[in-house]
């Protein structure tokens, strides 16, 4: 083991980790509330659509899908998978949810790498088929 450099990775995943127990753990923690409508909308917002939910559960909000967003836009994670995404875009598809790449290609790309945010997608060893973050 690499123990400093594991640990030094998991802190960079905390951000995401509040804002999954704010999100879904909480809902379940504090209201009784199973966080489906919550789960189906950060999936989508991840590429992975399901569709609305059914009754007797509404869909989130407008107000509360922008603010998921934006607190999920922040830890850089929707970044990265679009950047994995493009790699992997099939034209073929339908353009409204890109197909993920597998998760051996997510995976590797790091947190707290910022080669791999959408403004850098050109320069992104990932978009030229590399995975290898020089940074």
């Amino acid at each position: 083991g690499k123990f400093d450099e594991a640990e030094a990775i998991a802190k960079t995943m905390q951000p995401l980790r509040d804002i999954a127990f704010k999100w879904l753990r909480s809902r379940w923690v504090n209201e009784k509330l199973i966080p489906i409508t919550y789960m189906k909308a950060w999936s989508e917002l991840l590429g992975m659509a399901g569709g609305p939910v059914r009754t007797p559960l509404i869909n989130i909000t407008d107000q509360e899908r922008a603010t998921l967003k934006a607190e999920i836009e922040k830890t850089g994670l929707l970044a990265r998978v679009a950047a994995a995404a493009t790699v992997y875009w099939d034209s073929t598809r339908s353009p409204r949810v890109p197909p993920l790449p597998p998760a051996s290609v997510i995976n590797q790309l790091p947190l707290s790498c910022h080669c791999h945010f959408i403004e850098d997608i050109p320069t992104c060893p990932l978009y030229n088929t590399s995975v290898n973050c020089p940074t």
